[in-house]
């Protein structure tokens, strides 16, 4: 795993170390990271980033959306549903981290209601970052994403990084600074 690999599945291990005990160890460990951190690894998960962004989707505002104009670009994918508490929790942080990263591509992935519920979800928290629809789940499921609030993070490299749950105000962060520098 490269330097700036290692630093973003650090700083995504110690997310969501706080979600499970007891230690993992061997093949149980995750991506490779510091030894230090291997008890942690296990919550974060690098996934195959290659023909990931191969997709074709809408926007909240019926526009056609191609991943693939996102290869090459450090992208923050968040998946999310109208109804979901943390969700709600996290959308305004969420709006604030895409206006402090402007070099990162911010993409909402909305699920799991209708597109009434989805567009007053967008409208109530101001979120003015290209929003997909995705009634069916497909894209969800495209990406792994199992619940919600969930990411998946890419370099501009193409490496990917999923997680569960809604990182931290500073923790996320620390991630959208490592997806730049990388």
């Amino acid at each position: 795993m490269r330097p700036v690999q290692r630093r973003v599945a650090a700083v995504l291990t110690l997310i969501l170390a706080g979600c499970g005990t007891g230690t993992a160890t061997g093949s149980d460990a995750g991506p490779s990271v510091d030894a230090d951190l291997a008890p942690l690894a296990r919550f974060t998960e690098e996934i195959d980033g290659s023909g990931l962004l191969d997709f074709d989707g809408t926007t909240l505002d019926g526009a056609a959306f191609r991943g693939a104009d996102l290869a090459g670009k450090p992208v923050a994918l968040w998946f999310w549903a109208p109804w979901c508490p943390n969700c709600n929790e996290e959308a305004p942080s969420v709006v604030q981290s895409s206006r402090d990263h402007d070099d990162v591509t911010f993409v909402g992935v909305a699920g799991r209601d209708d597109t009434p519920a989805m567009e007053e979800f967008v409208a109530t928290y101001g979120i003015t970052f290209p929003t997909l629809v995705d009634p069916d789940g497909s894209l969800w499921q495209r990406f792994g994403v199992l619940g919600q609030p969930a990411w998946v993070f890419f370099d501009g490299r193409g490496h990917a990084y999923r997680i569960q749950g809604g990182p931290t105000d500073s923790e996320r962060a620390r991630i959208l600074d490592d997806l730049v520098t990388s």
